[in-house]
């Protein structure tokens, strides 16, 4: 039989392809956000399996546990989703209610992400000077 992957469900093809890709920017040190509007319950580990394997974790749902709210305004489950690097947990998340944020037929996802979590330090303060 061909090892060429062929027969793999396109999804979970890509998840694959993608988590491939996303591997030596981890081992690199690099931070990671992923937003993706996955089509199908990211509470399932079919659908998070190739991300967890590298150490990414789903936000919002790991913050405000597995209740969440459908994503799509006309589903009945979460299917948007934003996964962090492990540096990036503690960040505050959330859902904003269908029609606010972006227009869209999905909940927008927001993150806070403070300067030192996300660059590694305090941006100093912009100093203007005072001209005669």
């Amino acid at each position: 039989m061909d090892n060429n992957n062929d027969d793999r469900c396109p999804r979970q093809a890509m998840l694959e392809d993608l988590s491939a890709n996303i591997k030596p920017w981890i081992e690199d040190g690099d931070q990671i956000i992923l937003g993706m509007d996955l089509n199908d319950d990211i509470r399932t580990q079919k659908i998070t399996q190739p991300l967890t394997d590298l150490g990414l974790l789903e936000l919002v749902t790991s913050k405000h546990g597995h209740h969440a709210p459908s994503t799509y305004n006309r589903g009945s489950v979460p299917i948007d989703a934003v996964f962090v690097s492990s540096t990036l947990r503690h960040a505050k998340c959330g859902y904003l209610a269908f029609g606010d944020g972006i227009p869209s037929d999905h909940r927008s996802i927001w993150l806070d992400l403070p300067y030192t979590a996300a660059f590694g330090h305090d941006i100093p303060p912009f100093v203007i000077p005072l001209a005669r």
